[in-house]
């Protein structure tokens, strides 16, 4: 499930099964959140089991994918475009190598590093120990580089990696047992990251599926703490899921080619409320994480040896990470989910601040509670700009119900692409704050972000908070 720049609609990708409400066999389509209506979208290859992401331009891409299914060609080597303007969907070429379950990442300089996955359906069936480049410019073909030798020995299959562009622009890179920050532009191992865990050795592969998102980045222009990349939820037993999660804190001294890492005290440990296995984890415009979806026993997919089923006890209800709580209750309980959501279900931000869940059954929203505090939520009126540069002044007209408050902050967030517990493409931004202005009407001015590192070109959701309550987003466009 991937969210359409500047739209309240997702694209959806799935294998054929004959079970839509027309019969048919369509495996893509989005779902319009504001009229609650599906489109279908023609595809002719399998798309399921792709890595996908949003190119700077806004647009969709799509890569590797499944076997030939129910008339749909083999889509192991896919290389396609969903553009968010015309609606289209093209194929534009091929991978190098086929890939199952591979991650791709927007880079700062408006490439895509697509990575992972194996040559074909299942464990075992070879892993690729090189990713690959797409360049929007040569948008047919891409180049080939290679992983560490180690990351490729350590990380098993390589499945759905856990990629994010840290400040410096370099990656930090993590798949089951193993992570390092990686220069993707020079295939340089720059620091290897501590294993999660320590001596217990912890999996966050598919079958043993975790999530995890990077927590949100405050301008380094602003009074802040270092950026934080943080890993939940990871299933590391076949038998009863683990309450465990885990975030490790990201020292950056210097930048680009001189910069230095550091990891502090590395991973500290947290124990949720309930065992989870196959999570999402949904990153809100004021920090918070939400976390849902999965099972308390199990793994994802096919049976591991010894025999286990594959998962069961549908974990039902959402947990809210607050990252600044004190250690040892940044865990809080939010309300049941009413539908399992197991194997192959996603979750992703809208335009509301709502979350849009989907997998296993019909499509579902889920309010945070922050959502009903209607007296304290800003209105945004007006943005003086929707298509800015980097360094720039921008001003934002609002109003809200209760006249005595002010929103205080700005952020962006970077549209959803996510599939098996992983989100692709989820970031927030912290906007410096210039100007506070309260009257008729209320304005704040805030700069945008200082460089292509702390937020890579692209389509944001610009969202106004007071405090922790945050309005309905409006789109705009960040370009140097």
């Amino acid at each position: 499930m991937v969210a359409i720049a500047g739209t309240n609609r997702f694209f959806f990708m799935e294998r054929p099964s004959g079970k839509h409400p027309d019969g048919s066999k369509v495996i893509a389509g989005y779902w319009d959140v504001d009229t609650s209506t599906f489109t279908n979208v023609a595809a002719t290859d399998s798309l399921f089991c792709s890595g996908h992401t949003l190119t700077s331009a806004g647009d969709i891409l799509v890569v590797g994918g499944h076997i030939a299914k129910t008339g749909y060609a083999d889509g192991l080597r896919g290389l396609r475009i969903y553009n968010s303007t015309s609606g289209s969907f093209t194929s534009i070429g091929r991978l190098i190598a086929p890939r199952w379950y591979p991650t791709a990442t927007l880079l700062p300089n408006n490439q895509i590093m697509i990575t992972g996955g194996t040559i074909k359906p299942g464990s075992g069936t070879g892993s690729n120990p090189y990713y690959e480049l797409w360049n929007p410019r040569a948008p047919g073909t891409t180049r080939r580089l290679p992983l560490s030798d180690t990351f490729v020995a350590s990380t098993g299959d390589i499945y759905y990696p856990a990629q994010y562009i840290l400040p410096s622009g370099h990656l930090f890179m993590y798949c089951n047992v193993y992570g390092e920050i990686f220069n993707p532009m020079t295939a340089q191992t720059l620091s290897v990251i501590p294993p999660l865990g320590g001596n217990m050795k912890v999996y966050t592969e598919y079958p043993y599926t975790g999530s995890s998102p990077h927590q949100r980045i405050l301008n380094p222009a602003m009074p802040s703490p270092s950026p934080r990349a943080g890993q939940y939820s990871y299933g590391w037993v076949n038998t009863t899921a683990p309450a465990l999660a885990w975030r490790i804190k990201v020292e950056i001294n210097g930048t680009g080619s001189t910069a230095r890492y550091h990891y502090g005290a590395g991973w500290q440990s947290e124990r949720m409320l309930r065992p989870r296995v196959m999570p999402d984890a949904v990153l809100l415009p004021n920090g918070q994480v939400v976390v849902l979806n999965g099972a308390m026993r199990g793994v994802a997919g096919d049976n591991v040896a010894g025999g286990m089923a594959k998962n069961n006890e549908p974990n039902m209800w959402p947990e809210l990470y607050t990252p600044w709580a004190p250690r040892g209750s940044r865990f809080t309980p939010l309300k049941r989910n009413l539908i399992p959501r197991l194997y192959h279900s996603t979750a992703a931000l809208t335009m509301d601040g709502t979350i849009l869940v989907a997998g296993c059954d019909r499509c579902d929203k889920y309010w945070p509670p922050v959502y009903f505090d209607f007296s304290s939520k800003p209105t945004i009126a007006l943005v003086n700009a929707t298509n800015f540069g980097y360094n720039k002044p921008l001003s934002i007209t609002y109003s809200i119900a209760n006249a005595s408050m002010q929103a205080d902050s700005v952020v962006l967030v970077a549209p959803s692409a996510t599939t098996h517990s992983t989100n692709m493409h989820q970031r927030v931004v912290g906007l410096k704050t210039l100007v506070l202005t309260r009257g008729t009407p209320n304005t704040i001015t805030v700069q945008s972000p200082p460089n292509i590192n702390i937020a890579p070109p692209g389509m944001y959701m610009l969202f106004l908070l007071n405090g922790r309550v945050y309005s309905r987003a409006v789109w705009v466009k960040l370009a140097p």
